[in-house]
């Protein structure tokens, strides 16, 4: 009963864990709290939430592009710790993985991505594209 007992206080401990760093994370300066609940209530085809507005970053046109491998996002200046992305520089292109590509309403009307633990873990088109 009590081993029974120990893994659901562990597998907890870990779900809760993996929320943390979008609830300790800031929003930048500059970001709209007009997203914030759209911001806060998107998740990818894997269920896993996008997390936050700090987590996300609306971008330019510019720094979207299609390749032959699919979509790749450019690393903006600022990023949150939570993003994970010590082996990339500003103004490197990301991949982002096909599951983690939202096909919903964006109201920003600009490119989003939520960069968190070393990838991109959500993204949305804007409408025109």
């Amino acid at each position: 009963m009590f081993r029974n007992g120990a893994i659901l206080v562990a597998a907890l401990a870990v779900s809760i864990g993996a929320l943390l760093p979008c609830a300790r994370s800031a929003a930048p300066p500059d970001s709209p709290t007009t997203y914030r609940h759209w911001f806060q209530s998107q998740s990818n085809s894997k269920n896993q939430l996008c997390c936050s507005i700090a987590d996300g970053r609306i971008l330019r046109l510019d720094q979207v592009r299609q390749t032959d491998q699919g979509w790749e996002v450019q690393l903006p200046d600022v990023l949150p710790r939570s993003a994970g992305m010590n082996e990339a520089s500003v103004g490197d292109w990301i991949r982002v993985p096909p599951e983690n590509i939202l096909y919903t309403e964006n109201p920003t009307g600009q490119p989003v991505a939520w960069f968190y633990n070393g990838e991109v873990r959500c993204f949305v088109l804007p409408p025109q594209i």
